[in-house]
């Protein structure tokens, strides 16, 4: 990419650094699902949003302490709506025809999230909005389901109350996953359907909340993914039609950048093997000849092997 027409921008070098011999998370807005299909397609194991994509802090939290402690989600927080079910916890992409469905889906997953928590090197965080849907009795929701907006207040979270619940929630956190970097992101996608201004005054909450953090938490690093599509690429070529989420270029870009400060040279020329090697994958022989498709199968069998015996724990599911 021509750089000269933008902003020089030096991204830190992260102390601890993601490799193929441990797990990697993701929760948050729809930009954490967009990397962790980078880190998949790269051959790392990777979880992203077990309950569907989450925007705001309150949830994630909620989410979080729901998988490292014995404590429950909020009482009633199942819902039902044109004889599905869901969770206020959860997108609209979790539901399922009974309870009974869903709560067992909900109690696997924490077993699982347990688990990789205990093994995971690293957890990224993207906060979406501030913004948040707060319905009486209950609190911030993760979505709305599609009720009524009369059924809830829209509320602009302050840094200060997320600063308080991630503060504690990543002591407990390091107490229990030693081992454990978390890694706070804010995400660039911008929610226009707030309105542009009210959109900055979210996401300059979420900048300020995660900044203190990572100051106050040694466990904690900052990836500064919405500063570089903002102020760096920061032109309409790098979002999609809708002028609001980053273009697969954008994306391509950002995964370049994480990986600069995240993975050591050697780990990244180990990522371009596998790169090549899932392209080899998408590619379909044009000779319709028995033989000839053959022997393009025996050599992608034969390199996935080299690749599976060179990097122990990769991942080509």
């Amino acid at each position: 990419m021509n750089t000269d027409f933008m902003l020089p921008f030096a991204f830190q070098e992260q102390k601890k650094l993601v490799n193929y011999m441990h797990p990697v998370l993701l929760l948050g807005s729809c930009f954490s699902d967009e990397i962790a299909q980078k880190f998949a397609y790269s051959g790392f194991h990777v979880d992203s949003n077990p309950m569907g994509t989450l925007f705001h802090p309150l949830p994630i939290a909620r989410f979080l302490d729901f998988c490292c402690t014995n404590n429950s989600f909020p009482q009633g927080h199942l819902i039902e709506r044109n004889s599905r079910f869901s969770s206020w916890e959860a997108s609209t992409s979790v539901n399922f025809h009974s309870s009974n469905e869903l709560l067992d889906y909900i109690e696997q997953v924490k077993s699982i999230w347990n688990d990789r928590l205990k093994n995971a090197s690293h957890l990224f965080l993207t906060f979406g909005s501030a913004w948040g849907y707060e319905r009486e009795g209950y609190g911030i929701v993760a979505n709305c389901h599609k009720f009524p907006s009369t059924n809830f207040v829209k509320k602009l979270l302050q840094a200060e109350e997320i600063i308080t619940v991630f503060d504690a929630l990543l002591k407990k956190i390091n107490t229990q996953f030693p081992q454990l970097t978390v890694v706070f992101t804010v995400s660039p996608v911008r929610h226009v359907r707030d309105g542009l201004i009210e959109n900055n005054r979210s996401k300059a909450e979420l900048i300020k909340a995660v900044h203190e953090l990572v100051q106050k938490n040694e466990c904690a690093s900052y990836f500064p993914s919405y500063e570089f599509i903002i102020d760096v690429l920061r032109d309409y070529r790098f979002f999609k039609r809708d002028r609001v989420h980053p273009s697969d270029e954008a994306v391509d870009c950002i995964w370049n950048e994480l990986l600069n400060a995240f993975a050591t040279e050697e780990m990244r020329e180990l990522t371009e093997k596998v790169n090549r090697f899932r392209k080899m994958e998408q590619h379909r022989p044009l000779s319709t000849d028995e033989k000839a498709i053959n022997l393009w199968k025996n050599k992608l069998e034969e390199e996935k092997k080299r690749l599976l015996t060179a990097i122990p724990n990769l991942n080509l599911s």
